[in-house]
C-alpha cells in the first residue's frame, strides 16, 4: 500500500468509482490500492453495498456489484501478469473474489428479506390501528322489563330501571358485563371463559348457570336458580361466598362484607316471571313479597291480621287484582291512601 496515498485521497477516489465517475487513470489507481490492503477492499465493498441501497430506492440505473467484483478481478489479474491471467472476456472470478461475491448476495438477500418482513409487519400494524375499536353497548330497560341475547348466547333479562353494559364481541379469556340494577342472566355454559358480572363493587363470577342479580340498593343480592356462582367484592377476591342452587349471596356496599343470605323463592323472580305463589303464608310475609314485586307501601291496620293464612298463585296479575283477591279471600277491606295501601279487617282465628 503507498503510505503516501492519505485515507482522504483514498476516500475522495472511492466515492467517483462507486459512482461512475473515475477517470481510466484514477481507476487504475484505485484498483492498485484495494489490490495490496484488505482494510480499503472491505471499505470498497460496504461502499458498493450502501450505493445499491440508495439507488435502488430512485428511478435511475442500478449499480451490479456481482459485475464490478469480477471486472474489478479481471483487471487485477492482468496487472499482475503470470500464468493465471484469464482474459477479459473470462466470466469467471478468481476463489476470493467469488467468496465476496457469495457473501455480498447473502448480507443482499438478508437486507431484502429484512426490509419485506419489517414492512409488512407496520403494514399490519397500520391496519390493526385503522380498525375501528366496537364501542360497548348499553342496553336500558325504563319503564318496563327488556329481554337481550347476548354475543355469546346467554340470554339476560333486565328489570325495569336498570342498565347493563357488554363489549359487541368477547375477545380474551373472560365474558365481562357491567350491571346497574337489576337482571336475570341464564348462561351459556363455557369452562374456559367465565362469565363475569360488575355491580358496582361486587363480582359475581360463573362458568354456565341462571341467577338473578339484584344491585339496585345499598346491598348486592345474587339469587341462584341452577348451578354455582362465586359471588365475591372486587376489591378483594379472597372474600367470597360460593352460591348453590336456591341459595343467595349479599354483598354489602358499606362494609363491604360478603355472606350467605337466606333461601331462594320464587317470588324473589317475579319481576321476570309475573309469578307469585303462596302456600299457606301468612299475611305478613304475603305483604312482604308485594312490597316487594310490586314496590308498593302496604302495611297491616292491627297485628291479629299478621298470621292469617293465604295459599293461591298469581300470574301477570295487577296490584288492584291482587289486593282485590286478597280481601275477598281473608274477608279484608282494602283502604288506599296517596302513598300508602292499609289492609283492614277483624282478624283471623
Amino acid at each position: 500500500m503507498n503510505d503516501c496515498f492519505e485515507n482522504i485521497e483514498f476516500e475522495e477516489l472511492l466515492s467517483k468509482v462507486v459512482a461512475g465517475e473515475a477517470t481510466p487513470a484514477e481507476q487504475i489507481l484505485f484498483e492498485k490500492e484495494i489490490a495490496v490492503s484488505d482494510q480499503r477492499r472491505r471499505q470498497y465493498e460496504r461502499s458498493l453495498i450502501i450505493w445499491e441501497k440508495s439507488h435502488n430506492v430512485s428511478s435511475g440505473p442500478q449499480f451490479n456489484t456481482d459485475a464490478a467484483w469480477l471486472k474489478l478481478d479481471l483487471r487485477i489479474k492482468a496487472s499482475e501478469g503470470g500464468s493465471n491471467i484469464r482474459k477479459l472476456g473470462s466470466s469467471q472470478p478468481s476463489e476470493k473474489v467469488a467468496q465476496e461475491i457469495s457473501r455480498h448476495r447473502s448480507r443482499r438477500t438478508w437486507w431484502i428479506a429484512a426490509s419485506v418482513t419489517l414492512l409488512a409487519g407496520i403494514a399490519v400494524l397500520i391496519y390493526l390501528i385503522s380498525q375501528p375499536t366496537a364501542a360497548p353497548i348499553t342496553l336500558t330497560a325504563t319503564s318496563s322489563k327488556v329481554e337481550k341475547t347476548l354475543p355469546d348466547g346467554s340470554a339476560v333479562a333486565i328489570n325495569a330501571n336498570s342498565s347493563l353494559t357488554y363489549p359487541a364481541e368477547f375477545a380474551g379469556n373472560q365474558r365481562k358485563v357491567s350491571l346497574k340494577g337489576e337482571a336475570y342472566f341464564e348462561v351459556q355454559p363455557d369452562a374456559n371463559k367465565p362469565f363475569i358480572i360488575e355491580a358496582d363493587q361486587a363480582l359475581i363470577t360463573v362458568l354456565g348457570t341462571a341467577f338473578n342479580v339484584d344491585a339496585k340498593n345499598e346491598r348486592v343480592e345474587v339469587q341462584v336458580a341452577e348451578g354455582v356462582v362465586k359471588l365475591s367484592s372486587l376489591n378483594a377476591d379472597t372474600l367470597f361466598v360460593l352460591l348453590k342452587a336456591g341459595e343467595t349471596g349479599i354483598y354489602d356496599r358499606k362494609t363491604g362484607k360478603v355472606e350467605k343470605g337466606g333461601r331462594l323463592t320464587e317470588n324473589d323472580l317475579f319481576w321476570n316471571t309475573g309469578k307469585l305463589v303462596f302456600e299457606n303464608m301468612s299475611l305478613a310475609e304475603v305483604v312482604k313479597d308485594l312490597n316487594h314485586a310490586y314496590g308498593s307501601n302496604i302495611s297491616l291496620q292491627n297485628d291479629s291480621l299478621a298470621d292469617c293464612r293465604l295459599t293461591t298463585t298469581f300470574r301477570d296479575d295487577s296490584l288492584p287484582d291482587v289486593l282485590r283477591v286478597i280481601a275477598l279471600t281473608l274477608e279484608l277491606q282494602v283502604i288506599s291512601g296517596s302513598n300508602q295501601i292499609l289492609l283492614d279487617g277483624k282478624g283471623c282465628h
